[in-house]
């Protein structure tokens, strides 16, 4: 970088043979710190970096599904405690955890582009991997029914 007083190279900067500015010169105070503090700060300023990349990824992910809430999760794996059962009695080993996770499927499922049958159809593989029999499609599809008209 050149001094535009002087129409020289500033002392601070050389040009390197690949013509990148490299510094040659490092705060005193950077200096005056002990090594091992300065490898905890320049870990600390790496893994905040690494941080902030994932919150933005996060972010970015949760914007191409916008029913995918707390609010929403909580009320759908309701439904599904509830209402998902048409007997009352095959769904009564199953951990509220796992009606988290179907709910979180459910709701990435669910946009106004795909049919009711098709998250039916979703609602069968939960059931398949669960063990049991399937419901009827009627009672499935009444199920899909309510959760959009709970969702949106």
């Amino acid at each position: 970088m050149k001094d535009p007083r002087t129409d020289r190279q500033h002392p601070a900067f050389s040009v390197s043979s690949t013509t990148a500015l490299t510094p040659r010169r490092v705060s005193w105070l950077w200096l005056l710190l002990p090594q091992r503090t300065r490898f905890r700060l320049m870990v600390w300023h790496t893994q905040r970096e690494g941080r902030a990349f994932q919150k933005r990824a996060h972010r970015q992910w949760l914007a191409r599904f916008p029913l995918l809430t707390r609010r929403n999760r909580r009320r759908v794996a309701r439904i599904l405690r509830t209402r998902w059962d048409h007997t009352g009695t095959r769904l009564l080993g199953v951990p509220s955890d796992a009606f988290d996770g179907y709910a979180d499927q459910l709701l990435m499922c669910l946009s106004p582009t795909i049919p009711d049958k098709v998250v039916a159809q979703r609602l069968s593989d939960f059931e398949e991997e669960l063990g049991l029999r399937d419901s009827p499609l009627a009672h499935r599809l009444q199920l899909v029914a309510l959760i959009r008209a709970t969702v949106t």
